[in-house]
């Protein structure tokens, strides 16, 4: 726990300001509010008792004044704890946003989209609201428990006295119910959170569902998650209307301990019936402090777990990241016994030693057959995984003391199944770069043979893709993402399997395109059909994580290894030669 606060604490201190004047006016509104109370028992005795009317204007003002200050002043105080909550939600969006963004790749892949959604929606959505409500409404609850003891204190110790033991067994049955409302609570939170991942999936997964026809058993699988679901709502709810037929008894003893008292006191003289007004009006309050003391605890307790939440995600180790700036041309590229294994296949290094000189501003194949690990090369050049042994060196630089960003501005990466948001077309190319205008955009896509599809559309480039971009074609989408790559003009342009969708006609065009427009620049392409890669300036052959063959096209052809079989292999499947 102490560590979650510690956590929290720097976010919360930078709106204390905000904080301090939030609590200014959360005093004063408690002060208005008593006060106004107060002010009757001087009508009632004053005034409408005592026939005192030359102050009854004085009152009435006074009474007026405070019944309109303190909804005002409420007004106010949530005014203001919005803002702070609103800052902090921003902050704390950014920041696990930014850490998502730095965590290593093996981290998301293995965690459900949908939970990293649960924690930037409902965990951030409910440590923004806590921190910025739950904390100063329990102190203004405390603060005024006290001074309405003070209050009742001075009429009667008897009274404070009884009045708070029913207001402290209030609270020990509160608790004592309480920690099952909660345990329910987290069942009902685990069950909801495990049904909506699995409406999210499904609703991704629907092509999939009725091309199968597995609609039935897709319809038995979220029953399944539902019927535990909605027995945990109900069990939650019995419990809460248990806990509410148990504690309102206490709470209605506490004012018929103040009408009985008091009636006394004032049957015998000795107390007002203003007083014994006002007194009644203070236990009522006095027992709603004490019961929303006890609730703010207990939502303090839930929300520390859910803080914890959210520091458990920054605490994951980000991916490395280098202090040496790189502003300088890319002129050299080599992997120098570079080893890399993913940890679900610990013991299987998927490259081993590997020793690769890249040509910089040349057009660079990487082939071989698959699992070989033509793919991990790639993503170790675009930083998503960091060697396990040897370097990749820049310039003579250790790429991984190079700074991610000056390095990810350089390169940009094309893979076989790209993601795409449900925006337009326009949106998805651009990505937020402004500067590129329509006609640049267009240039490109009749370059990548995509603009009569974009033309035949009735909105053009601001027509929207649909969630994914399910209403493209496999081969749309991989055309699109490479006017996006070719758009971000990089230095390195890494084509990972970026055509294998499209037709082999389609896919010579395009790479023709491709070779006009990086002409002199780097690009590094791994496919699998080796015909669309033999003018390539130089092909490395890639067999189980190492190196076996470097060459053109006419030399590893001539050399009758790997690189042939590959490419008689493919001949005799395509009957092309």
């Amino acid at each position: 726990m102490k560590s979650s606060l510690a956590w929290i604490w720097p976010f919360i201190r930078r709106s204390k300001g905000w904080y301090l004047f939030g609590f200014v006016i959360m005093m004063a509104e408690t002060a208005f509010s008593l006060g106004g109370t107060w002010v009757q028992k001087w009508i009632i005795d004053d005034v409408f008792i005592a026939g005192e009317t030359e102050h009854a204007l004085t009152y009435f003002v006074l009474l007026g004044v405070c019944l309109f200050a303190a909804p005002a002043l409420f007004t106010a105080t949530a005014m203001v704890h919005h803002r702070i909550g609103y800052a902090l939600r921003i902050t704390l969006g950014k920041l696990v946003m930014n850490h998502l963004y730095h965590l290593p790749l093996s981290h998301i892949q293995k965690e459900r989209s949908a939970r990293f959604t649960d924690y930037l929606v409902k965990d951030i959505y409910t440590v923004g609201g806590g921190v910025s409500y739950l904390m100063p409404k329990a102190l203004q609850r405390v603060v005024s428990a006290v001074v309405i003891m003070i209050i009742i204190g001075s009429v009667s110790l008897t009274l404070l006295l009884s009045t708070t033991v029913l207001c402290l067994s209030f609270m020990a049955l509160g608790r004592y119910l309480g920690e099952k409302v909660r345990s329910s609570s987290r069942q009902v939170a685990d069950r909801k959170t495990a049904l909506t991942v699995h409406m999210e999936e499904g609703i991704a997964a629907t092509k999939e569902v009725v091309a199968f026809h597995r609609e039935a058993w897709e319809l038995e699988r979220y029953q399944r998650l539902f019927k535990p679901y909605m027995e945990e709502v109900m069990k939650a709810g019995r419990l809460e209307n248990k806990q509410m037929i148990l504690s309102q008894p206490l709470k209605w003893s506490a004012t018929l301990v103040v009408l009985a008292f008091g009636g006394y006191q004032v049957m015998q003289g000795t107390m007002s019936a203003g007083l014994l007004i006002v007194l009644w009006q203070y236990s009522s309050g006095l027992m709603d402090d004490f019961h929303m003391i006890f609730e703010h605890a207990m939502q303090g307790a839930r929300l520390v777990g859910t803080i914890d939440r959210l520091k458990r995600i920054t605490d994951v180790e980000k991916m490395a990241d280098g202090s040496q700036a790189f502003t300088e041309p890319i002129t050299s590229m080599e992997l120098k016994k570079v080893s890399f294994s993913f940890q679900a296949e610990a013991g299987q290094p998927i490259l081993q030693e590997l020793d690769m000189t890249l040509k910089v501003g040349k057009k660079n194949a990487i082939v071989g057959a698959s699992g070989g690990g033509k793919s991990t090369i790639s993503k170790l050049l675009a930083r998503f995984y960091e060697p396990e042994a040897g370097d990749i060196e820049v310039n003579g630089h250790s790429l991984s003391l190079l700074q991610r960003q000056d390095w990810s501005e350089r390169v940009c990466i094309v893979l076989q199944e790209p993601y795409f948001f449900p925006e337009s077309i326009r949106t998805n190319l651009t990505m937020g770069r402004a500067h590129i205008s329509d006609e640049e955009l267009m240039a490109l896509c009749k370059a990548m043979y995509i603009d009569d599809f974009i033309n035949s559309l009735p909105l053009g480039l601001d027509q929207e893709i649909g969630e994914r971009g399910v209403m493209l074609s496999g081969g749309q989408r991989q055309r699109l993402s490479l006017v996006r790559a070719l758009a971000a003009r990089p230095e390195v342009l890494i084509l990972d399997e970026a055509t294998s969708a499209l037709d082999l006609e389609t896919e010579r065009k395009i790479q023709r395109s491709l070779d006009t427009l990086r002409e002199g620049l780097t690009t590094i392409v791994i496919a699998h059909r080796l015909s669309t890669i033999r003018n390539a300036d130089v092909i490395f052959v890639i067999d189980k994580g190492a190196l076996v063959e470097e060459g053109n096209h006419d030399i590893l052809l001539a050399q009758d290894g790997l690189y042939r079989k590959l490419l008689r292999g493919e001949e005799e499947a395509t009957g092309v030669a």
